[in-house]
């Protein structure tokens, strides 16, 4: 498992609904974990606050905070916030290049992110773009003498799967945090509609999990590797 684990994120709710239980299990085992969500999703993700009699962007947007920093407390991990529009997301030079800084100070050893492809969400796939190359320029010297080999990245699964050419190859078992990770559902309260949802993913990935283990996994979040792994031996 990791030492350090990067979440990038596009709105609050997708560290949530994606990868809560992983990132519980990797503080667990002693590793750290940054979350950096790029936009509180103020635009597209809160409906349910914008039906709220005299909403403002101002007042929508004082409310995701609350429920992003609420999540990350509850799930112990610093929050890199961005504060960008969202809805949409735009793919920008100065936000890569911030990506960029905090992989190289942060020093990750894992990234988690959106999958490059998510035809539903563009916010999603922007957010990958720009992970994708941020990654790639933390080893370019001509960005600062601080280079690191470029980080594992996994995609987290989005919200439909069949539409993103996601296949999951990475099962977590979250069996043990799953109670937490449901506890982290709550401080979304603006997107409490999806929360069946995600319960019934989290099911079914346990179940799928579970076949391939040699253990009872109840909930299981699923991944995809970016790129192949390398292994001295087929394990």
């Amino acid at each position: 498992m990791s030492n350090r684990l990067l979440v990038v994120a596009a709105h609050p709710g997708d560290f949530v609904w994606r990868a809560a239980g992983t990132i519980l299990r990797h503080r667990e085992a002693g590793g750290e974990v940054k979350v950096a969500c790029l936009s509180y999703g103020v635009m597209g993700e809160a409906g349910k606050l914008w039906k709220a009699d005299g909403a403002t962007h101002e007042s929508v947007r004082h409310a995701r905070i609350v429920e992003a920093e609420a999540a990350a407390d509850l799930l112990g991990v610093e929050l890199e916030r961005f504060d960008l529009d969202d809805y949409p997301l735009e793919i920008t030079r100065e936000t890569t290049l911030q990506l960029n800084r905090i992989i190289r100070q942060f020093r990750p050893d894992a990234i988690v992110t959106h999958p490059p492809v998510d035809p539903g969400n563009i916010d999603h796939s922007n957010t990958c773009q720009m992970v994708m190359q941020a990654r790639v320029f933390a080893s370019a010297p001509g960005h600062g003498a601080d280079t690191i080999a470029p980080p594992s990245l996994f995609y987290f699964e989005p919200h439909q799967p069949e539409l993103c050419d996601f296949k999951a190859d990475v099962f977590i078992d979250i069996s043990e945090v799953w109670a937490r990770k449901r506890k982290a559902f709550e401080c979304i309260t603006s997107q409490e509609g999806v929360w069946p949802y995600y319960e019934r993913v989290a099911l079914q990935r346990g179940a799928q999990a579970s076949r391939r283990a040699t253990h009872a996994i109840t909930h299981a979040e699923a991944f995809q590797r970016a790129f192949p792994a390398v292994s001295p031996l087929l394990t």
